[in-house]
């Protein structure tokens, strides 16, 4: 029996049942499976427990079928048998692990909306290849090398062909694939003709929009993606990300491949190669990775560049041979970036050259400079209380503004944003039809931007989350 709250002398069990349940629910998104003491607390005073956790879908709608149902999972499932469920398949070394106890859990599959699954070495059991999941919208699926470079991309296949009560019809109803490709903890990519038939198969899916590939490369190794012209056909995909693959695979792969309905294209963390030059360094292939994009001008309209601390390294050496150690230049995208080297005397490579490699890098990109691109987003890092990067200088910016003139939102995160926010002012011609700016994390004067509103009209909404404020003024 729940205790009176009268009778408990402890503030929070003066709390009604509502408030109890609104800072638990905050509390568990916030620190997961810490709330357990939290938890406690509430089922001793919240005598609406079940009906809570119940109407709160994220907190029984992701199901590991390698572990045991809570109660509340089990009666919330019960209660609603058509939501939309994320259930995570149990991983064995070589194989999908179905056995007896799980078969029960079967009607829960049925029911997926988010899979994630590995593939096995051997086939996938048939009783799982039977299941048909016909509200399967999001997929996931992790693809192991476990010995020689075999990768089982025909499990793959038959996985996503079993996916519809007609025989060797695709999925109707799935939107977004994601491949991650690893080895003993470092992804990697494929580089034969299988992959090829894998993309003939995610390619006939009559409504994949969002195709996301990973992989890890193992930093001693120099992995390429390989492929022929097959032309093959995402006549739907309009969200594509490509991470951690090096350039000539990703160009390689626009080769094969035909998207004529691309709008966004994100490619984080391109792995980097080791240049001879520093000068050259901080050019970058941009201008031949990219040539593919002159054919999607006309649809996409976001423009994402994610910057990598942890992952962006370049090894250069120095100019002076007689000295001639390796350094590694982390590449921040900005002018505090230093070379640290033992060098005399004490070189580092120019603020100047940095900031034009953050600019020359974007200008070059075909995809930048042309009318249609809507979005913006320039990511340093997202962490609260980090050091923020400086921003570069306007006149490497301001040529790649000019070129956006029907840019609608521009997204900062973690970097010094007042040089943007003084050309703004200055010049009102810039991004004429902006709406949206959203900085976070970052460095910002209020006192700009409280000029900006009434100087620019079309502005709706402007967000600061997590800024600092600072008042003086940058230099430009």
């Amino acid at each position: 029996m729940t205790p009176s709250s009268d009778n408990l002398p402890h503030p929070v069990f003066k709390m009604s049942s509502e408030m109890l349940a609104e800072i638990f629910i905050a509390y568990l998104r916030l620190n997961g499976i810490h709330a357990k003491s939290f938890l406690t607390i509430l089922k001793l005073v919240c005598r609406e427990w079940c009906e809570i956790v119940m109407e709160t879908p994220e907190l029984w709608t992701d199901i590991d079928l390698g572990m045991r149902l809570s109660r509340s999972q089990r009666l919330a499932l019960r209660k609603y048998p058509n939501a939309r469920l994320n259930i995570t398949l149990p991983i064995g070394v070589k194989r999908v692990l179905m056995p007896a106890r799980h078969l029960q859990h079967l009607d829960l599959i049925e029911r997926a909306h988010t899979l994630n699954l590995a593939v096995p070495s051997e086939p996938f059991d048939q009783i799982l290849l039977d299941v048909p999941i016909l509200g399967l919208a999001e997929l996931n699926i992790f693809v192991p090398q476990l010995s020689a470079r075999t990768f089982h991309f025909q499990n793959i296949v038959d996985f996503i062909r079993s996916r519809s009560p007609v025989l060797h019809q695709l999925s109707p109803n799935l939107s977004s694939l994601s491949l991650k490709f690893w080895n003993d903890g470092n992804y990697i990519v494929p580089n034969d003709y299988r992959m090829i038939s894998l993309l003939r198969v995610i390619a006939s899916l009559p409504l994949l929009a969002e195709l996301k590939f990973v992989n890890n490369f193992n930093k001693e190794t120099t992995e390429t993606l390989v492929f022929e012209d097959h032309g093959i056909l995402f006549p739907k995909l309009s969200i594509f990300e490509f991470e951690n693959v090096d350039s000539s695979s990703l160009q390689l792969f626009f080769q094969a491949t035909s998207l004529p309905k691309l709008q966004r294209l994100r490619l984080p963390s391109i792995t980097a190669w080791p240049l001879e030059e520093p000068a050259n360094a901080w050019q970058y292939d941009w201008e031949d990775i990219h040539d593919f994009t002159r054919d999607y001008e006309g649809n996409l309209t976001v423009l994402e560049i994610q910057f990598k601390e942890t992952e962006h390294v370049l090894k250069l050496r120095a100019e002076d041979v007689s000295s001639a150690p390796t350094i590694e230049v982390s590449r921040f995208f900005s002018p505090s970036t230093e070379v640290h080297a033992d060098l005399r005397p004490y070189q580092r490579i120019p603020p100047k050259l940095l900031r034009s490699y953050t600019l020359d890098g974007m200008t070059s990109i075909d995809i930048i400079p042309h009318e249609n691109i809507t979005s913006l987003s320039i990511i340093s890092h997202n962490r609260e209380r980090l050091k923020v990067k400086s921003f570069p200088e306007p006149e490497y910016f301001v040529p790649l503004l000019e070129k956006l003139s029907n840019l609608m939102n521009i997204g900062i995160s973690g970097m010094d944003t007042r040089p943007l926010l003084q050309v703004l002012l200055e010049d009102l011609d810039l991004c004429p039809v902006l709406e949206v700016l959203s900085l976070k994390n970052s460095l910002v004067d209020f006192e700009m931007l409280y000029l900006l509103e009434p100087l620019r009209p079309t502005i709706r909404e402007i967000s600061t989350e997590g800024c600092q404020s600072k008042s003086e003024k940058p230099e430009v």
